[in-house]
């Protein structure tokens, strides 16, 4: 049943709406998230709309996914079409596997729009399965079943607009744990690197924390945030890292430009990426590291057709 229902949730969070954004979600997961979250990823589907690389984005997605047959078969049964549709979405996890949660935003996206493509989704399916829910909770946390099936999935509309899954949708006690959390401190390395970031202004954006090695014992990471804005035809990436001292800041610069030179010089390197190596600038402030790059929009779409 998992993968089944799954599906049309995911389709209709991506599809339920005239129009939305990562904004919503992240409102609701920056007060929700647990104080071991280790990784935050946002994606703004509606900024990203806004320039030409969606369709090569959508396009690479469907591919790599497989998902094209089911996005197919939710047109018929929910009158919904998922490439037309805009979405934004924050995903978040710790280090430990499995455990996490995606926080997906609509404005007329609500637990009947949801159940009810689930019932006709799995009543068109092969084993024409009849899908019951519950009413949601005081965490709006709904309960879904579906005949024949032990399983139950959980999922969340915390608020009008949201609606939230975790990793292991079987597991009402994980969900409830990424809807009860207080969110990253102010004064810890993840809060203090998600508030470097602009949610209502990149098309997309992360941050992270915990100590990590970049491949070089000196060149330790506690913490980092990269985001991509896009504007005038160009796609402009940001990454800031937040070494565990000025000299692991060094080292990672010095790494950084060891790998550049590196590319640079392999055979079979795209165009494209070298051109954005040029436009590659790393700088050391205390123990920050930031790299920035720049890409034309059409870079982009050309290196996604490349890789299909």
């Amino acid at each position: 049943m998992r993968r089944l229902l799954l599906l049309p949730v995911l389709a209709c969070a991506a599809a339920a709406t005239a129009r939305a954004d990562a904004g919503d979600a992240w409102a609701v997961a920056k007060g929700a998230i647990p104080a071991d979250t280790n990784y935050v990823v946002g994606i703004n589907v509606d900024a990203l709309r806004a320039t030409s690389m969606f369709a090569g984005v959508y396009a690479h997605f469907t591919d790599h996914t497989e998902t094209r047959g089911t996005i197919d078969q939710i047109r018929t049964a929910c009158d919904i079409d998922v490439k037309d549709a805009v979405q934004g979405a924050v995903i978040a996890a710790t280090d430990t596997a499995d455990d996490g949660a995606v926080y997906l935003a609509g404005p007329r996206f609500d637990a009947k729009t949801v159940v009810e493509c689930m019932q006709k989704f799995a009543a068109q399916s092969q084993k024409k399965q009849k899908v019951t829910a519950g009413a949601p909770d005081a965490q709006g946390i709904v309960e879904l079943s579906a005949d024949g099936e032990k399983e139950k999935l959980y999922f969340a509309f915390p608020k009008k607009g949201v609606m939230v899954m975790t990793f292991k949708p079987t597991q009402k006690k994980q969900l409830q744990r990424w809807l009860g959390g207080k969110g990253a401190g102010a004064g810890s390395d993840l809060g203090r690197s998600l508030g470097k970031v602009s949610p209502s202004s990149a098309i997309a954006w992360g941050a992270l924390a915990g100590r990590k090695d970049l491949g070089d014992p000196g060149a330790r990471v506690k913490a980092g945030v990269g985001q991509a804005t896009a504007a005038g035809g160009k796609v402009q990436i940001e990454v800031r890292a937040t070494m565990a001292s000025a000299k692991d800041a060094q080292n990672g610069k010095a790494m950084v430009q060891r790998e550049l030179g590196d590319m640079r010089k392999e055979q079979g390197t795209p165009p494209e990426v070298l051109r954005a190596l040029d436009t590659l600038k790393t700088s050391v402030a205390g123990d920050e590291l930031t790299v920035t790059a720049t890409m034309p929009e059409a870079d982009v779409s050309s290196l996604l057709k490349q890789m299909h």
